[in-house]
């Protein structure tokens, strides 16, 4: 019996975006902090994540867009005002203390979506962080002050993600927001 070939699949997730102007803030933060380890995340790659999908089919992506198309995005303040570390994973990350409602819906309903495609979507709470560095072995000193980022969403995409040997490279999709889904005219960012 022969085998039957794979469907190729795509490393997807659905994100916040951030504009630019908010990317070239966060990405000048990310050069000031007092951290003598760590390899900063390139602005073009900041994001937060809503919920990873990992590898997915055509069919399956197809399914999330029309899915995704039935979240309600509520406009809203998301705080990014702590600095943490994930020390397994060696990740300082800028989260929000609070999480809005309208955050905890939206990531709930994306997820609702995955689990109508076959797919997992994480079991834990939500808690949205948006990773700074990589490879960071310990905190900056919890001392440490920096003024709050206030961030207004009303928009959230489907993220493509590939690894070359420069680094990993993000590309948006497709975005939802007031309105319909439109497809983004961003290119690939390269973290290297």
């Amino acid at each position: 019996m022969a085998n039957s070939p794979q469907a190729p699949v795509q490393r997807l997730f659905f994100a916040l975006w951030p504009d630019a102007d908010l990317r070239r803030r966060l990405a000048r933060f990310n050069r000031q902090l007092p951290v003598a380890t760590g390899k900063p995340v390139t602005a073009d790659n900041l994001h937060i994540t809503l919920q990873f999908l990992g590898n997915v089919t055509a069919a399956q992506q197809t399914q999330l867009e029309t899915g995704a198309a039935s979240c309600p995005i509520e406009p809203f303040t998301l705080l990014l005002d702590s600095l943490g570390h994930f020390a397994g994973s060696r990740v300082l990350w800028l989260g929000a203390s609070l999480s809005p409602e309208p955050l905890q819906r939206l990531a709930a309903c994306l997820g609702e979506q995955m689990r109508h495609c076959g797919l997992s979507p994480d079991s834990r709470p939500y808690h949205p962080h948006l990773t700074l560095r990589r490879k960071v072995s310990k905190p900056p000193n919890p001392d440490f002050t920096f003024p709050a980022f206030p961030w207004t969403i009303d928009t959230f995409a489907l993220v493509r993600s590939h690894t070359l040997p420069t680094g990993v490279q993000y590309q948006v999709l497709r975005q939802w927001g007031p309105g319909e889904a439109t497809l983004s005219s961003a290119t690939p960012a390269d973290e290297s």
